[in-house]
């Protein structure tokens, strides 16, 4: 039974021109986990003080939810500072139920 996460990732307060170098793995990463339906949503803050991003990712466990995106190229170029899982559970929205 898959549960569903939410992952916060704080990014380096420096790194935003190594992330847009390395953007497109990182898009392609992301759209793996969409096609093995494991990412359900994602998307950048546009805080830039605070640079990060959050990810709501289906999975087993908190565990899998992070060895999963900590093949994030993103992670495994030392960009993201910290990642954050916690699990979420949608209850009211219009999209809540096709997060379910």
């Amino acid at each position: 039974m898959t549960t569903t996460y939410a992952v916060h990732y704080t990014y380096g307060i420096d790194s935003a021109d190594a992330r847009l170098e390395h953007r497109d793995a990182h898009v392609q990463f992301l759209l793996g986990l969409q096609e093995q339906e494991a990412l359900l949503l994602c998307g950048a803050y546009s805080d830039d003080q605070h640079p990060g991003a959050l990810l709501v990712v289906a999975a087993e466990s908190a565990d899998q939810a992070r060895s999963t995106v900590e093949q994030d190229p993103y992670h495994q170029r030392g960009l993201i500072d910290d990642i954050a899982v916690r699990e979420w559970v949608s209850r009211l929205g219009s999209r809540s139920e096709a997060l379910q």
